[in-house]
């Protein structure tokens, strides 16, 4: 399936967040990239290519290969021609050789998971980019030159190490002084779990930051619940300055248990045992005592009064006076999906916990609240397993009917009646209450999406 169409042809659920300034785009990309792959594993929903019905729950790797335009020299390997076969220079030191026809090494498809943390912020230790990032040397050096940080100028620079796929005949000549098309034409097709995205010249758009891995759902009730629930993650992030911090050799793992058969259920996941900056026990909003400033007349107690707008800008907490150094190792674990998202020990209050305690520091109507509480009662469900993911459901349903024969191949009469299924499913006419809420229904209330379930 290595062909451009089964892999730009797949649908995703991307989320695109404005940030105050590049700091705090530096410091969302950093928190996100440790999210990209559990909730990809979250919202899993293709277990089923080119009529067969496969090992993997997701579309990731599909998508990497169908783009994956390295020559077999950048892959790490070449081309035996005594033996007929391939050799792995990556794993095979004895026949390690220097690149012929090509400059890089190249470790990962155009189409992959995040290669660099971002943030200059005092919790991003360099033991945390423990991967092999080749980048252009002269693009860097230019960019360091030019005052750019080491490393934002490396990420800058391992984009440029890829050609672009598609150049169009009419932006081949460009004024770079006041279009960035060259530059987003190699930013574009160089897809990521997370994409750093500059504001366009001469434009009010600020620094943005896309989270690019969840898979879309069957249902606008579903693919709001997730939207909600990874924008007032991003918030909590930022609101109460959580380190989510692991190393990304554990983010690229975690990207290859995602994808596996039912890895909500069976698998396990690394992640930050303590997310809290030290000192704190609880959640707490950063504020400006908290930074080094003076609290404002109308806070209370050093906390600000509820907003009814989300918000950023949120004020950082400066490193502790003694900051005590850690090993990396010791500072994340295995946990399961349901420990990820509901808590594990005392310093982990699970995504959830933080997500219910940013709620807590907002001024929300009633209405509102309930129609969130259904949202995030969604991803608590699928998190813990009492509601199933999308995949896990189309397997069922090709494994329980009639004229399917238990070898991979999901006819043309199974992928119809699944078609109807999907249909009757997201209308309201047919309720499967081990995917969704027992009395899911898709009509629309005041602008919001109405599911008429009580949790």
């Amino acid at each position: 399936m290595d062909a451009m169409g089964f892999g730009m042809g797949c649908c995703c659920l991307q989320l695109t967040f404005q940030s105050c300034n590049v700091e705090e785009a530096r410091r969302m990309y950093d928190a996100l990239t440790p999210v990209g792959p559990i909730m990809l594993a979250l919202t899993a929903a293709s277990p089923i290519w080119r009529g067969y019905l496969s090992d993997v729950d997701c579309r990731w790797n599909v998508i990497a290969g169908s783009v994956d335009d390295r020559t077999a020299e950048e892959r790490g390997r070449a081309v035996n021609k005594l033996a007929s076969c391939h050799v792995d220079f990556v794993t095979d030191p004895t026949v390690l050789q220097p690149l012929k026809e090509n400059k890089y090494v190249v470790p990962k498809s155009r189409y992959d998971s995040v290669d660099l943390y971002l943030s200059t912020d005092w919790n991003n230790k360099p033991a945390y980019n423990d991967t092999d990032v080749p980048y252009d040397q002269e693009v860097y050096t230019r960019l360091v030159d030019h005052g750019i940080d080491e490393l934002l100028s490396k990420h800058i620079a391992h984009i440029f190490i890829r050609d672009p796929l598609v150049i169009f005949s009419e932006t081949i000549n460009q004024d770079d002084e006041t279009s960035n098309d060259h530059f987003e034409n190699l930013q574009s097709t160089n897809w990521q779990t997370l994409r750093f995205k500059p504001p366009p010249p001469k434009s009010p758009i600020g620094w943005r930051v896309e989270f690019r891995s969840m898979e879309v759902q069957l249902t606008d009730f579903e693919n709001a619940a997730f939207a909600v629930f990874i924008v007032l993650l991003s918030r909590a992030i930022l609101a109460f300055n959580l380190n989510f911090y692991i190393p990304i050799s554990k983010v690229d793992e975690n990207m290859e248990r995602a994808q596996k058969r039912d890895a909500v259920g069976a698998g396990k996941f690394f992640f930050r045992k303590n997310v809290l900056p030290p000192g704190y026990i609880s959640p707490t909003m950063s504020t400006p005592s908290s930074s080094g400033s003076s609290s404002p007349v109308e806070w209370q107690n050093d906390l600000p009064p509820k907003e009814r707008k989300l918000r950023n800008c949120f004020p950082r907490v400066p490193p502790p006076p003694e900051l005590v150094e850690t090993s990396v190792v010791d500072e994340y674990e295995e946990m399961s999906m349901e420990e990820i998202f509901n808590g594990k020990g005392a310093t982990f209050p699970g995504l959830l916990g933080l997500v219910e305690a940013y709620l807590e520091t907002l001024d929300v109507n009633p209405s509102e609240r309930r129609q969130i509480n259904k949202y995030v009662d969604l991803v608590r469900r699928r998190a813990n397993g009492s509601l199933l993911t999308t995949a896990r459901w189309m397997r069922d349903f090709v494994r329980s009917h009639h004229s399917y024969k238990f070898d991979s191949v999901v006819s043309q009469e199974i992928n119809y009646d699944l078609m109807v299924a999907v249909d009757e499913i997201e209308r309201g006419v047919l309720r499967i209450p081990q995917l969704l809420p027992q009395d899911y229904s898709r009509s629309p209330v005041n602008g919001l999406h109405e599911s008429k379930f009580e949790p």
